[in-house]
Order: structure tokens, then sequence, then C-alpha cells
């Protein structure tokens, strides 16, 4: 059977094999999306999210900018200090995107940073506790800060993803709304003071075990209703 012969249910979201007819044979449902499960991804690209990474990536290094000229003058300089090693993490992962996007597509590449600012960040933080070093802490920061910045992109183009996306992309999505739920989460600790390595632990484990459970599911529900030729 060919792989273009794989199509998604719009209403239902069940797969659908064959090409004879154009209904559901689940739900009745006309829309049924063409989908390539097993083969080669399709690349989705989406010039507003592109857009957008490079709005917040110039407006960031416009705010740097504004701050340097305005610490020329003062008599207590260094309010720009802290954003230039911001701007220097989220311009590098924007390079990185700019190049990722074309082969991987908008949702794929932000995902990709989006996880590897998160493994980053929490690598960073355990050590940071485990050895009692303030300066990795500041960086564990840096990474969360970055995270929220990506996982916010990342979920902006998963959603315009959303009709054609595969099984594999819908766990991605949800592992997005997981990190950017702990960047918000950790943003909010540090800026009330009530930063605690028991509740970001916790909010850890909680999201991971959400997502191994979403994942689950999704693999019972395609199980359950499983391809049909028609």
């Amino acid at each position: 059977m060919p792989l273009d012969s794989i199509r998604r249910c719009k209403d239902c979201r069940r797969i659908v094999h064959g090409e004879a007819g154009n209904a559901c044979p689940y739900c009745g449902g006309a829309q049924l999306i063409r989908l390539v499960e097993h083969g080669a991804p399709h690349v989705r690209l989406h010039a507003p999210v592109l857009k957008l990474a490079l709005a917040f990536c110039l407006g960031l290094g416009a705010m740097q900018l504004m701050l340097i000229y305005s610490d020329a003058g003062a008599s207590s300089a260094g309010r720009a200090a802290p954003f230039w090693q911001l701007n220097l993490l989220i311009g590098t992962c924007t390079l990185v995107y700019l190049l990722l996007r074309r082969l991987e597509g908008d949702f794929r590449a932000l995902f990709l940073i989006a996880f590897c600012l998160f493994a980053a960040g929490e690598g960073v933080a355990l050590f940071a506790r485990a050895y009692g070093i303030n300066a990795l802490h500041l960086i564990g920061a840096l990474f969360r800060h970055g995270l929220l910045v990506f996982s916010s992109l990342s979920l902006t183009a998963g959603a315009a993803d959303s009709p054609a996306q595969t099984r594999h992309e819908r766990v991605m999505f949800a592992a997005t709304c997981g990190f950017l739920f702990l960047s918000i989460l950790n943003l909010l600790l540090e800026y009330t003071h009530r930063e605690s390595a028991l509740v970001q632990d916790a909010a850890t484990a909680l999201v991971a075990l959400a997502l191994a459970l979403f994942a689950a599911a999704e693999l019972w529900r395609e199980g359950k209703g499983d391809k049909v030729v028609l």
C-alpha cells in the first residue's frame, strides 16, 4: 500500500487507510487529511512564526542597545550587563532555528531547541544544587528564560500544524505545553523570591507523568480505532 494512502479524520482523528471513499468509516466525517505516518515527515513552514521569532530576537537586541546607551551617561552603569547573556543565548538558538527549519519545519525545529534548553536547564540546576555553585544556578535560570521564549514559539507553530500532526508530533506538542508550564512556574518562583527545589522537581515529575499518560492514551486510541482499508 502506498504511503500517501494514509489519512486522518479531522473529526474523530482516527487513521484511515485506502483511497476509496471520502468519508470516515468511524464517524462519517467528510474531512480526511492526508498523512505520511511512516515516511519522511512533510516539512511545514509558517512565515508568521518565523517573523515572530525574528521580531523577538531583534527586539531583545534593540533593548540591549538602548540600555547600553542609557548606561553610557549614567552615574551607575551596568543595567545592560544582565541582558547580554540572554541576547547571546536567544541569538544563537534563533540561528540554529533558521538552519533547521528548512529541513524539519518550524514546529520540529523549535521543539528541538526547546527540548535542548529544557535538558540544559535541568542539568545545570542539578549540578548547582549538588555542589552549591551560585554561578551555575544563574546559568540554569538563563536556560529557563530561553525555554520560555522557544516553548512559546514552538507552541504557536504546533497550533498552526495541528490539523496535519502525526501521533509523534501530538506527543511533542504536549511536551511543549509542559515546557511552557515549567518555564512560567520557574519564572514566577524566581520573581517572587520563592524558589524551591522541591517544588521545581515535583512540577517536572508531574509534567513527565502527564506526558507519559498522554503518550499511552494516544497509542491506545490508535490501537482501538485500528486502521481500516476502504
